[in-house]
């Protein structure tokens, strides 16, 4: 479904670039906007278990170019509208995104806090189970530690990082052989690594 919905809205995105609107501004503002979603695609296909994945980050460019549609359209709107209706529309905005900012950043304030949501809105996602574990660590949470590192493996290079996590877990927990042969799977992954010497 989701494959069919990005299909749709790429034919969509060409369609008024190409056909309906070509080298006008809302062109560029569309492409602009339309820049975020690569990634999410892009995730969607090299991760297929995960879905399509959305971060906030990616859309840097994608808000240059909402903020410019916005305004062309509030701009069309204009011409159109009572001038103090307009205003009460333009209020309006103004309050809703401020409002939605707070909450966002309530949401961000920290890095648990923010995994937490990420790993709840796509549990098989190894960046915030893996974040989460050392998170743990940190908070000498080690069971909890272990669980998050051991969803976070992913049979890649990657996994030299988690298996060093588990073996600080293990060590802690007082699974000594368990943690040794962690150590030892990330050594063989990554063999020049100082932190596992360290450990």
């Amino acid at each position: 479904l989701w494959y069919s919905i990005a299909a749709a809205a790429i034919l969509a995105v060409i369609y008024c670039v190409a056909i309906l609107w070509k080298k006008n501004v809302k062109s560029w503002a569309l492409i602009l906007f339309s820049a975020g979603f690569i990634p999410m695609v892009a995730s969607g296909v090299v991760f297929p278990p995960m879905g399509m994945l959305l971060n906030p980050h990616w859309f840097f460019f994608s808000s240059i170019g909402f903020f410019m549609l916005a305004a062309t359209f509030l701009r069309y709107l204009h011409r159109y509208m009572p001038r103090m209706a307009w205003f009460a529309l333009l209020l309006v905005i103004l309050l809703a995104l401020s409002f939605k900012t707070r909450e966002y950043n309530t949401l961000w304030k920290s890095e648990k806090q923010y995994c937490r949501y990420w790993v709840a809105l796509s549990p098989q996602n190894h960046v915030p189970n893996f974040w989460l574990g050392i998170n743990a660590i940190k908070e000498h949470d080690y069971v909890n530690a272990k669980i998050f590192l051991e969803r976070s493996l992913t049979d890649t290079f990657i996994d030299w990082q988690v298996f060093s996590g588990l073996g600080v877990a293990e060590h802690f927990l007082g699974n000594n052989a368990a943690s040794q042969d962690n150590f030892q799977r990330a050594e063989k992954i990554n063999s020049g690594s100082s932190l596992l010497y360290n450990n």
